[in-house]
């Protein structure tokens, strides 16, 4: 609502009680929250955009929200992101333990576990490839462990950066997980961004697939085969030649699809 005149400026349905609204410096930012057990937070100058949907397990009584830090009271606790000055805001990416604990919280259903990582992952698509430091649990290998829903794999899969089949400290990827769960639907998935590209292709990630080619085939043979048959092939320079040349060699800026073996 205008200040001056009363006029309503914006309408957002909430989908329940709101019991605090706050706004930033500049009003280009209102964060609210209530029965719902969410606090959300919108981006006023850009269409209404959700910047923050932040799961609680309680309701949300009160809301503040300053230009380096966010604040928020719910149950019997009361949470802090950033401290101002030159510490961490919330506008800063979250860590793997954060996001972890939320995706992992049992008092989310998979559409507001959803909505919360669409929020995250559009403000901060880089941390499908962060990982826990003791375990080495990769954002893409930790989503297949927790939830079953194919809309989630669908949107980290799809995120504005190139995501790491990455190992855990056991040598297990994503893929190992969906292959041990007996997940068609997860390996398909998996397979299809390698081959897109979306999964990144390197001989690294490409050298763990060649590692499950016994159990894919195996559990999965047309899956399997799908892939072998339409991954795409890159050129690699040609180096040697039984043929003396005197002239140079422009070596082709790419990526290498294949295996860390090959001779």
């Amino acid at each position: 609502v205008d200040g001056a005149t009363g006029a309503r400026l914006r309408q957002r349905p909430a989908g329940g009680t709101v019991w605090s609204v706050s706004l930033n410096g500049d009003g280009s930012r209102v964060a609210y929250g209530g029965e719902l057990e969410l606090v959300s937070m919108i981006d006023v100058d850009n269409d209404g955009q959700e910047l923050l949907l932040l799961p609680t397990q309680h309701v949300v009584y009160d809301v503040r929200i300053e230009s380096s830090s966010f604040c928020y009271t719910a149950g019997d606790h009361s949470n802090i992101y950033g401290r101002g000055g030159r510490s961490c805001g919330w506008r800063e990416g979250p860590s793997f333990d954060v996001v972890a604990s939320l995706v992992r919280g049992s008092h989310l259903s998979d559409e507001q576990r959803l909505t919360f990582l669409a929020a995250m992952l559009k403000q901060h698509p880089t941390i499908v490839n962060q990982a826990d430091y003791g375990t080495h649990t990769c954002m893409l290998k930790m989503l297949v462990e927790t939830t079953s829903d194919p809309a989630i794999l669908n949107l980290v899969l799809s995120v504005n950066t190139i995501v790491g089949l990455i190992p855990d400290r056991e040598g297990k990827t994503a893929l190992d997980v969906a292959l041990e769960q007996g997940n068609r639907t997860s390996v398909r998935k998996i397979l299809r961004a390698l081959r897109a590209g979306s999964i990144s292709r390197a001989p690294g990630s490409i050298e763990q697939v060649m590692r499950l080619f016994a159990s894919l085939a195996n559990s999965f043979p047309r899956e399997l085969l799908r892939f072998v048959t339409h991954i795409p092939t890159e050129q690699e320079p040609e180096l040697f030649s039984m043929t003396p040349r005197s002239d140079n060699i422009l070596l082709q800026h790419s990526v290498v699809a294949g295996s860390m073996e090959r001779a």
